[in-house]
């Protein structure tokens, strides 16, 4: 749960402040703080990873844990390879994603 990615934003309908939790997409907490609300999402969390272990299940891994396959295509060799980066490196190789460079092999 500590790898989960939280965001707090605020509602204008509301008035309050949101926790959401990207593992979570259907959850959220509202309250009156920014601090408030990023406490009760994780409540709300811990109180929902607990539910699903009771039930022998596996709760969603946290998305900064997650790999992601990449398929690009190599210049010289024409051929195609697959490559798995963890999803939170993924920004910092962009540039090889993209195919702005030539990564090293």
């Amino acid at each position: 749960m500590e790898h989960y990615t939280y965001k707090i934003t605020w509602s204008p309908e509301e008035q309050e402040y949101v926790g959401l939790c990207e593992e979570f997409p259907y959850l959220s907490h509202f309250d009156q703080s920014y601090e408030l609300a990023l406490m009760g999402i994780m409540q709300l969390i811990r109180g929902v990873i607990a539910d699903i272990l009771e039930k022998g299940e596996i709760p969603p891994e946290a998305i900064v844990d997650r790999e992601v396959v990449v398929e690009k295509e190599l210049s010289k060799k024409k051929r195609t390879k697959k490559e798995k980066f963890p999803v939170n490196t993924l920004q910092a190789r962009a540039d090889i994603i993209i195919g702005k460079k030539d990564s090293k092999e």
